[in-house]
């Protein structure tokens, strides 16, 4: 069990080998999990939440809800847990409600997490606290006008530590914040980097955000084709990794392709196999963005769109999307 928890870690936890971010590998030890945080909530919550904690990555992509609640239960029976693991905590409860889509309350814990790290000492976990800080801060918005000089701070904290998933983070909000400014080539060009860099470390998790990213860049430029394959990529990168609200956001993705180039069946059929997906489950920030993406969608709504509609309530995402079954499996 120790063993799966440290071969799931991620760069949230001052790993910066994301090769190791193995999140199925945790999965069928699930039920294990459960009872060694349960017993630790009662006997040692501080040793708990040490798991809790190295299993951020497993929480983000698989179980945010569940992780949420492990976190806090753990946190509030450990208040006087080192500072250093206190503050990692701190960090993956937010990174976690961040994914869940309330970042106004992950925005304390960040800012509690950073405010430790700063006390301690620690440089590394200081750069991955204030990049964590900027970019839940551009999420919401950045209300208090900080996310863009953390972030290109972030970028040459990347390069003095030699943290290449620092730098790939980093890059994918630079194009973020790019793009709201209207610096479009900047955006795509900072994206790419960024996912160039994902793909290299293995970190497919990132990498399909950033695919997502790119795709929804490309439809805005009206380049069909390449906001095809960056859907089509995104998409299969989730749906390996078996992450469910980066594969409901990428289906919405290719949903809106469909629509833009007036093709009502293909984004009746996407939209239908959302509905039933969602309807599932609760998915990490739909609810924030789903009137958005549904208007434009519904864009082509008609007889044609509502057949289809029907038909993609009865398929999986990737059916729906027509990918081979083969391009979703993982390896053994």
């Amino acid at each position: 069990f120790v063993r799966l928890g440290a071969e799931a870690r991620v760069t949230t936890n001052s790993e910066d080998e994301i090769g190791n971010w193995r999140p199925e590998l945790v999965a069928p030890e699930l039920e294990n999990i459960r009872s060694v945080l349960a017993w630790s909530l009662v006997h040692d919550p501080e040793r708990g939440l040490s798991v809790a904690v190295a299993l951020e990555a497993f929480w983000v992509v698989r179980e945010p809800t569940e992780g949420v609640a492990w976190l806090r239960q753990l946190l509030d029976a450990a208040p006087e847990a080192a500072e250093g693991l206190r503050a990692g905590g701190l960090r993956a409860l937010a990174g976690t409600l961040d994914i869940l889509g309330d970042p106004d309350e992950a925005a304390q814990s960040y800012a509690e997490s950073l405010a430790i790290y700063e006390r301690i000492g620690s440089p590394r976990e200081c750069a991955n606290g204030r990049f964590r800080f900027a970019a839940n801060a551009s999420m919401r918005g950045d209300p208090d006008g900080v996310a863009r000089a953390l972030i290109e701070r972030s970028v040459e904290d990347a390069k003095a530590l030699g943290s290449k998933s620092l730098d790939a983070q980093a890059l994918g909000f630079l194009s973020d914040l790019a793009w709201r400014e209207g610096e479009r080539e900047r955006a795509v060009e900072c994206a790419r980097a960024s996912a160039a860099i994902a793909h290299e470390l293995g970190w497919s998790w990132w990498e399909s955000h950033t695919q997502l990213t790119l795709a929804g860049f490309e439809r805005e430029r009206e380049r069909p084709v390449e906001a095809a394959g960056h859907g089509g990529s995104a998409l299969t990168l989730a749906l390996a990794l078996e992450d469910r609200m980066t594969a409901v956001f990428s289906v919405a993705e290719l949903a809106l392709q469909a629509a833009a180039r007036g093709d009502a069946a293909t984004a009746g059929r996407l939209w239908g196999a959302i509905e039933a997906e969602v309807a599932s489950a609760p998915i990490g920030q739909w609810e924030r963005h789903r009137d958005e993406i549904e208007a434009k969608v519904l864009s082509v709504e008609g007889p044609e769109f509502e057949r289809a509609r029907v038909e993609g309530r009865l398929l999986t995402l990737s059916a729906a999307a027509e990918l081979p079954e083969r391009a979703v499996q993982t390896d053994p």
